[in-house]
């Protein structure tokens, strides 16, 4: 019932982190951006950047809403599936976005609350996976 609970909560939290912004971004000191994982899907399909668009898509928002909904409506069968592996994806390419605005004079980023939202999903959902090995192993 516990990991039900926790399911709920990691899907919570993975819609708050992919709504609200992940980072804002300050460029020439002067021009300021709220920046969140949809506006960044829907600018790089109207700019013509279709592959990074449905990469990001599928890995960053598609992916992770099967794995969740697949263990709140208890589909078995979707467990064998290594789907976990490709929950950091978004936090990896925020983390390059960031590295890069340390080192530019252009432009600065900073994380905002989506992030930790999306932070938390991920690790609700490492969570999860650990305990429900662990509870296949002690069975």
């Amino acid at each position: 019932m516990l990991l039900k609970y926790l399911t709920i909560l990691e899907l919570v939290f993975f819609i708050l982190g992919i709504t609200l912004p992940l980072m804002i971004v300050t460029e020439f000191w002067f021009f300021t951006n709220e920046i969140s994982l949809i506006h960044i899907i829907i600018g790089l399909l109207t700019n013509g950047e279709y592959l990074l668009g449905m990469m990001i898509t599928v890995f960053g928002v598609i992916i992770p809403l099967i794995k969740i909904t697949s263990r709140i409506l208890n589909f078995r069968h979707l467990n064998k599936l290594p789907l976990y592996k490709f929950s950091m994806l978004d936090i990896f390419l925020i983390s390059f976005i960031i590295f890069a605005s340390k080192f530019s004079q252009i432009f600065n980023a900073k994380i905002d609350i989506g992030f930790y939202f999306l932070l938390a999903s991920v690790l609700i959902g490492f969570l999860q996976v650990i305990f429900s090995y662990r509870k296949n192993f002690l069975s």
